[in-house]
C-alpha cells in the first residue's frame, strides 16, 4: 500500500515538473492534468491544459475554463469570455454550466441582465436527468435557484405582496398561480415568465384562502372581511360577492366538476356548500364540535372532509349527513389545521399544532384511523397536499421549512429551508413536477419537485 502511494506521488511530480517525455493527447487526460495544476495553484498551466481539452469539445474543461475567466485565475478576469465557455459546456448539457449561465443572466455578468433567459437556463439545469436527485445538497441544486429568482425579480417591479402570503394555488393547466395575502390583495402570476398578470382588489381584510375552479375559469377567495368573492380568472373582474358570514372564511375548495364549492370559517363549527355559479348556500353542515380550520372535497366529489380543534369529520356532499361513525378513532384533543385527500380517495393527511402529520386510512365504510404519524417539523403544520400520483406529501410549517415525504413509508425525502418566515400554504402543480409555497416573509416561491420526477 505504501509503495503504491509513493509511485502515484512520483508520477504526479513527474508530470507537474515536466519530467516526463510524453504529453497527454486525449481531451480527458488534458483536463485531468489541468485539474492537477489547478489544485497545485499553478493557474497558467491549468488554463493551458483546460484550453487544449476545451477546444476538443470536452464539456468539463469548457466549464472549468469559464470558471478561471470568471475568477481571473491565470488570465485576466473576463465575464464575457466566461459566458462563452459556460455556454459551450451548457450546450452539451453540463449541469453546472447550465446553472452558471443562469447566474450570469440573472445578475448581468458578461451579458445584459435578462430574467427570462436566466429562467430558461435554470429550467434546463433542473430538468436535466443529472440534476435534482434525491440527497443533493440544496445549496447546489439548481431547483433552488429558480425558486429564489421568482420574487426578488418581481420585487424590483413593485409587484410583490407587502404582507404575509396566506394561500397559493396552481391553475388546472399549471400555467398560472393565484396568491392571497394579508395585504388584502389577490395576485395571479404566469408560471412560465414568473410575471404578474393581474392584481385583484376588493377585499378589505386579509385574504385567507384562494382556489381555482377545476375548469380554470373562476377563482374563489375568502377573507377576514367575512366575505367570499367569485372572480373571473381570465379578466380579474369580480363576478359576485357573498356576505353575511358570522366568521371569516378561512378555507375554500371546489368540487371536481366546478359546480359547487365548500367553505368554512374560523371560530365557527359550520361548513357551507355553495352553488359555484350563483354563490347561493345549498347546504349547511354541522356536527364537528369546535372551530373548523380546513375543509375539502373528496376526489370523486361525494364526500367532504373537515378538520378543526374538535378533530376530523366526514359528511355526505349531497345530503349533508355526517358519515363519520361515533367510534372513529380521533383523539379528542386533536387539532387539525389542514387536511387533504389522496387522489384515489382511499387515504387523507392532516397536519396540526403538534408539528406532526397524520396519514389516515379508511378501515371499513367511512371509519378511519391513523395509518402513520410523520414526525419532523418543529412548529405547527399549516398546509399539506398530496402530489397527483399520491406518492408524495408536501407540508409547510411555522418552523419556516417545507418538507416532502414518501406517502407510503412516511420518510422525509427532502427539507427546503429558503423561507425566512413560517410557511402558510403549499400546493403541487397539476403534473406534480413543481410546487409553490407562500410564507409569512411575504414571498411566493416556485420549486421543482426534486424526487420522483
Amino acid at each position: 500500500m505504501r509503495i503504491t502511494t509513493v509511485i502515484i506521488l512520483a508520477l504526479t511530480l513527474c508530470i507537474l515538473n515536466s519530467g516526463c517525455n510524453s504529453e497527454p493527447s486525449t481531451a480527458e487526460d488534458q483536463f485531468n492534468l489541468g485539474e492537477q495544476y489547478y489544485n497545485a495553484t499553478d493557474w497558467e498551466k491549468a488554463v493551458k491544459w483546460y484550453r487544449l481539452a476545451a477546444e476538443q469539445g470536452f464539456d468539463a474543461a469548457q466549464f472549468s475554463l469559464g470558471e478561471v475567466y470568471r475568477r481571473g485565475y491565470g488570465v485576466s478576469q473576463d465575464d464575457t469570455e466566461a459566458v462563452k465557455w459556460y455556454r459551450l459546456a451548457a450546450e452539451q448539457g453540463h449541469v453546472d454550466a447550465l446553472n452558471k449561465l443562469g447566474d450570469m443572466y440573472r445578475y448581468g455578468y458578461g451579458v445584459s441582465r435578462n430574467r427570462k433567459e436566466a429562467i430558461k437556463w435554470y429550467r434546463l439545469a433542473v430538468e436535466s436527468p443529472k440534476s435534482g436527485k434525491l440527497g443533493m445538497d440544496m445549496g447546489e441544486d439548481p431547483g433552488e435557484e429558480l425558486g429564489d429568482l421568482v420574487v426578488p425579480t418581481v420585487s424590483k417591479l413593485g409587484a410583490e405582496h407587502t404582507r404575509p402570503v396566506m394561500s397559493v394555488a396552481f391553475s388546472p393547466d399549471g400555467q398560472r398561480i393565484v396568491s392571497g395575502s394579508d395585504d388584502n390583495l389577490i395576485k395571479i402570476w404566469n408560471t412560465n415568465t414568473m410575471e404578474l398578470v393581474y392584481t385583484l382588489k376588493g377585499h378589505i381584510g386579509c385574504v385567507y384562502s384562494v382556489a381555482f375552479s377545476p375548469d380554470g375559469q373562476r377563482i374563489v377567495s375568502g377573507s377576514s372581511d367575512r366575505s367570499i368573492k367569485i372572480w373571473d380568472a381570465n379578466t380579474g373582474e369580480t363576478i359576485k360577492t357573498l356576505t353575511g358570514y358570522t366568521s371569516s372564511p378561512t378555507s375554500i375548495d371546489f368540487s371536481p366538476l366546478s359546480q359547487r364549492f365548500v367553505s368554512c370559517g374560523n371560530f365557527s363549527d359550520v361548513v357551507w356548500i355553495h352553488d359555484a355559479n350563483t354563490g347561493k348556500v345549498l347546504k349547511t353542515l354541522i356536527g364537528l364540535k369546535g372551530n373548523l380550520n380546513s375543509v375539502t372535497f373528496s376526489p370523486d366529489g361525494k364526500k367532504i372532509l373537515g378538520g378543526g380543534n374538535g378533530g376530523l369529520m366526514i359528511w355526505d356532499a349531497n345530503t349533508g349527513q355526517v358519515l363519520t361513525p361515533q367510534n372513529t378513532s380521533v383523539e379528542s384533543n386533536y387539532d387539525a389545521l389542514t387536511v387533504a385527500f389522496r387522489p384515489d380517495g382511499k387515504r387523507f393527511v392532516s397536519g396540526g399544532e403538534s408539528g406532526n402529520l397524520q396519514t389516515w386510512s379508511f378501515s371499513s365504510g367511512d371509519s378511519f384511523s391513523i395509518w402513520k404519524t410523520l414526525e419532523g417539523h418543529k412548529g405547527e403544520v399549516n398546509s399539506v397536499a398530496f402530489d397527483p400520483n399520491g406518492k408524495l406529501i408536501i407540508s409547510g410549517s411555522n418552523d419556516k421549512t417545507i418538507k416532502i415525504w414518501d406517502a407510503n413509508t412516511g420518510e422525509v425525502l427532502q427539507t427546503f429551508k429558503k423561507h425566512k418566515g413560517g410557511v402558510n400554504s403549499v400546493a403541487f402543480s397539476p403534473n406534480g413536477k413543481r410546487f409553490v409555497s407562500g410564507s409569512e416573509d411575504h414571498r411566493i416561491r416556485v420549486w421543482y419537485t426534486p424526487v420522483n420526477r
